[in-house]
């Protein structure tokens, strides 16, 4: 069985920064040579043939040699995948991504290794004992934060036999019926906060139309304000709460809808 664990980065986060911008140079060369390809009437090239063109780049660009295959691999995935004759080019505003090998990531207690660096992380919860899959990388959201995507493989949890089922019916003025007559209200989480989030969406436009077209910022950095980012935290805290009240995997074995 295959998960995927995922720990924020807290530290070398701005070596991340300049591997993410080489990985996207890489791409976009692998896109160049594509397009090549597509001008003189050649064979399309596939990851094997990219890997051979970027053989020996690896130091110059200050990339792990793995890394630079990965790229080169997934770019001829892709481009399969989608069916196009070449892709988009990776620029400032795609998110960061450094892709790994995951024989190159080493355990070492609650931090991780890779390229003979050290590299912190908030341990958030254990990594289960297992092999380390290739499609483990480094991936960056909009805000700047650096998450390490571990993909590993363990063994699948034995079957248990059920014991007791319970059905749920889901409705519109109750949340869920359960077939034991307990109910799950209905949150109105949209209702409770229309208010705020009109103020805030509000002082997220002004602020947004306030800054002079030379000196104005992205629309991606209004694009989340603070409380609408602790209002997705605060329906995240209650789903889970009523996740926890609802039936147990213990007691219920069956759970029909």
């Amino acid at each position: 069985m295959k998960l995927v664990y995922r720990y924020r980065v807290k530290s070398l986060t701005g070596l991340l920064n300049q591997q993410a911008r080489t990985v996207n140079f890489v791409w976009n060369y692998c896109n160049d040579r594509q397009k090549d390809a597509l001008r003189f009437g050649r064979r399309w090239h596939t990851g094997f043939d990219l890997i051979k063109l970027t053989t020996g780049c690896s130091k110059e660009l200050g990339l792990h040699s793995g890394t630079v295959n990965d790229v080169c691999q997934r770019y001829a995935t892709s481009r399969a995948m989608s069916r196009r004759p070449y892709l988009r080019y990776r620029g400032r505003k795609a998110m960061g991504w450094v892709p790994l090998k995951g024989r190159e990531l080493k355990r070492e207690g609650n931090t991780f290794r890779f390229a003979g660096r050290a590299l912190r992380v908030f341990y958030s919860r254990p990594l289960p004992e297992g092999k380390v899959l290739d499609g483990t990388n480094f991936s960056r959201d909009r805000r700047g934060n650096w998450f390490l995507n571990i993909c590993i493989e363990v063994a699948p949890a034995p079957v248990r036999a059920p014991v007791r089922g319970v059905g749920i019916d889901l409705g519109l003025k109750m949340l869920a019926t359960l077939s034991d007559g307990s109910t799950v209200e209905a949150p109105h989480f949209y209702r409770e906060a229309e208010a705020a989030l009109a103020r805030a969406q509000r002082a997220q436009e002004a602020a947004y139309q306030g800054h002079p077209r030379q000196n104005r910022q992205s629309e991606a950095q209004f694009s989340a304000h603070p409380y609408q980012r602790d209002h997705r935290r605060l329906r995240l805290y209650r789903g889970r709460q009523r996740q926890r009240a609802g039936p147990r995997p213990n007691q219920h074995g069956e759970i029909g809808l």
